[in-house]
């Protein structure tokens, strides 16, 4: 299951930035959270 997921991420390059990004935001309020 896992290998069919990473095959699917590495097919959908836009698919997998886009997640990425609220991703990377909600850790950068979370981090800068105290």
């Amino acid at each position: 299951m896992e290998s069919g997921r990473r095959s699917h991420v590495g097919s959908n390059p836009t698919t997998y930035h886009f997640e990425s990004m609220p991703f990377v935001k909600w850790f950068k309020v979370t981090y800068m959270s105290p």
